[in-house]
């Protein structure tokens, strides 16, 4: 690779570092553009799960790259966590043993650990049929970029934990408007409830009073048409106030309507509690 060849490859991988806003597509585009430092044929990128504290696939081109699967080392298994535990690039140009197998035609082989101040973030498998496809300045360049790859790697998990703090802020931000929503309906409700009290307790004895005496006079007043149609007109509004009042008690979730030009005044039918039968506090 021409020295301008690699600083190209540089510059785009900084603009990566800076333009990375896709958690999910990037480790794909970060191994297509290792492809214009050398000619894999298949790669695939291993990522460090600190919880777990072992690589995991996170990306592939082609097959999956990686050797001697079988043997369990202290990061994961196959040479992959064995290059991550010594953090170190290993390179193989021809590999012998495998020639025979037609399953895994691999030859060449690079594995390039990804660490950023000591920190790991993964490991870079690449992988070529044709023996001596890879050479020391192909390593030597993979391991400069690695540093870079590393970088994006790292960013992208900052991306991802934004990401999940952001999503975590508005639900918990959602939540606490609920709450002040509900704080503020209870709130309310308690008020009307002891203005509720108040009206129920101040109106509804006079209330009781006036009926009581209206049905007195008007027994008094018996064969007095005009004087007893005025009595039993006061009764029904007395009667009528009753079943307000009793409205009033019923009232769980208060229901406005509009009233008068921008008024507003509560809707007592809706506002109250169903019943199967109003109960009139107010008596004849």
């Amino acid at each position: 690779m021409t020295g301008k060849k690699a600083l190209d490859m540089l510059a785009k991988l900084g603009a990566l570092i800076q333009s990375t806003r896709d958690p999910d597509t990037t480790p794909s585009l970060l191994l297509k553009l290792t492809r214009e430092v050398i000619p894999w044929r298949d790669a695939t990128l291993y990522l460090y799960d600190s919880g777990d504290d072992c690589l995991k696939r996170s990306a592939q081109s082609g097959r999956e790259v990686n050797l001697i699967l079988p043997v369990d080392f202290e990061l994961g298994k196959g040479l992959a966590a064995w290059v991550a535990r010594r953090r170190r690039p290993l390179l193989l140009t021809d590999i012998q043993r495998l020639r025979e197998r037609r399953d895994d035609p691999l030859r060449s082989f690079i594995s390039v650990p990804l660490v950023v101040e000591e920190e790991l973030v993964g490991v870079l498998n690449f992988g070529h049929p044709e023996p001596h496809a890879f050479d020391g300045i192909d390593l030597d360049m993979l391991a400069v970029l690695g540093s870079q790859a590393a970088l994006i790697i790292r960013n992208l998990e900052l991306v991802k934990r934004l990401r999940r703090s952001h999503a975590e802020l508005q639900r918990s931000y959602a939540q606490l408007r609920r709450m002040q929503a509900q704080l503020l309906e209870q709130e309310q409700l308690a008020t009307i409830s002891r203005l509720v009290t108040t009206l129920n307790h101040e109106i509804n004895n006079p209330l009781t009073a006036i009926a009581g005496n209206a049905e007195l006079l008007a027994a008094q007043l018996e064969g007095n048409e005009n004087a007893c149609g005025k009595l039993q007109t006061i009764l029904d509004e007395a009667h009528k106030l009753g079943r307000i009042l009793q409205q009033l008690v019923n009232m769980q979730r208060p229901v406005v309507q509009p009233y008068l030009d921008d008024s507003e005044m509560f809707d007592l039918a809706a506002s109250a509690t169903p019943v199967a039968e109003a109960e009139i506090l107010v008596e004849g």
